[in-house]
């Protein structure tokens, strides 16, 4: 009899991860849309890669993905100073049809949380750069209007995350469960997963782990879907 195994993605985390990957896969004028198929894809294959990992076979109880709908608000850019509606965005209509994907795929399950949008705030995408802006070593008028993002956090993500784990545990309805994540706020409930004779798999996607993460996992793996070099 084949062991059941649930994966759980955080989907902010997958996405900045296979950034790069995406980027240099797409053309530059690739639409939203055709981004988000992309992305969905690479979940599936992803997916399937810890399913068959190493020619071993799983039985998929289901796949739940977490994330958050994109900010819906108009903030003012820093540089130019112009009223940026953020719900009509690339980043947030790629979001959007990336969740409709989502939906649409079997045995998959979408859980949203919620932003924090009243503490969106602008901040640069070189953290290098943002470091000598704060130590004064450069001015505002020596920052590109291209290098600013908008940094927000995501809400109920990680309760919902930690839920799910214990949920699945207490009711015994899977033998193996697969995190991709790089957040350590699941520990407690990876530990009551443990003892509940669950095997807890991290997979973080080839970023450095807490050594503090390790004593609370059975197994860290990343299924070699594609080159590692590719991973941002």
């Amino acid at each position: 009899m084949q062991e059941r195994l649930a994966i759980l993605i955080d989907l902010d985390f997958f996405l900045r991860r296979y950034r790069r990957h995406v980027r240099d896969a797409l053309s530059t004028d690739a639409s939203p849309e055709e981004i988000a198929h992309y992305y969905a894809g690479l979940i599936r294959k992803h997916v399937e890669g810890h399913r068959k990992y190493k020619n071993q076979s799983h039985t998929l109880y289901r796949v739940y993905i977490y994330d958050s709908p994109p900010l819906n608000k108009k903030m003012e850019h820093p540089k130019t100073r112009e009223s940026i509606d953020l719900s009509k965005s690339a980043t947030a209509q790629m979001r959007n049809h990336l969740h409709d994907n989502i939906r649409q795929m079997p045995m998959t399950a979408l859980r949203l949380g919620t932003l924090d949008e009243s503490g969106a705030h602008w901040t640069l995408k070189n953290r290098k750069r943002y470091n000598k802006f704060l130590r004064g070593e450069i001015t505002v008028d020596q920052i590109d209007e291209e290098e600013y993002r908008i940094e927000v956090t995501q809400k109920q993500v990680d309760m919902k995350i930690g839920i799910d784990i214990t949920w699945l545990s207490l009711k015994q309805l899977v033998d193996r469960i697969v995190l991709i994540s790089g957040d350590s706020d699941f520990v407690p409930a990876a530990k009551l997963a443990r003892k509940e004779g669950i095997t807890f798999i991290l997979d973080p996607l080839r970023q450095q782990v807490r050594p503090e993460l390790s004593e609370h996992i059975d197994l860290l793996r990343t299924p070699n879907i594609l080159d590692e070099g590719k991973l941002a």
